[in-house]
């Protein structure tokens, strides 16, 4: 149902999802991969920081999706100081997990949780399975 492309950073705008008529999924633009100009950018980023920080929508959940071998950035950090200073739950997933060396896994994620610090962090895998029962599990919660 979501438009996507062979190339990332495409989707230059918000994208609404109804789920089981009971909450929607709001895909916001990857921001730090678009690939556009100077100005499209910046308006990528006030819209962002526009629905983040004066939305009426109640009832939040944040889910920051980041690279795990890319991490934390400037975007994401300047993201998390407002939704901290907002207290609006969240949750952050390093994507990608399963293309880390197992070597270079677990310091990349812990860089992330030093910069995340008392947010949730999952390392995330679609490829391998892994870290979806704990976002599920953290959803349902949240929805409960």
């Amino acid at each position: 149902m979501a438009r996507t492309s062979s190339s990332p950073g495409q989707t230059i705008r918000m994208d609404f999802f109804l789920i089981n008529e009971m909450f929607y999924f709001v895909d916001f633009p990857g921001y730090g991969y678009a690939k556009t100009s100077a100005d499209k950018r910046e308006k990528l980023r006030k819209m962002i920081l526009w629905y983040l920080m004066y939305s009426k929508v109640k009832n939040r959940l944040i889910i920051l999706i980041t690279d795990a071998n890319v991490g934390i950035t400037d975007f994401d950090r300047d993201s998390l100081d407002i939704i901290r200073e907002q207290k609006l739950p969240h949750i952050i997933i390093a994507n990608k997990a399963d293309k880390l060396k197992m070597s270079e896994r677990e310091p990349k994620l812990n860089a992330i949780r030093e910069v995340s610090k008392d947010s949730l962090t999952i390392a995330y895998s679609a490829k391998e399975n892994s870290g979806r029962a704990i976002l599920l599990d953290n959803l349902n919660r949240f929805l409960g």
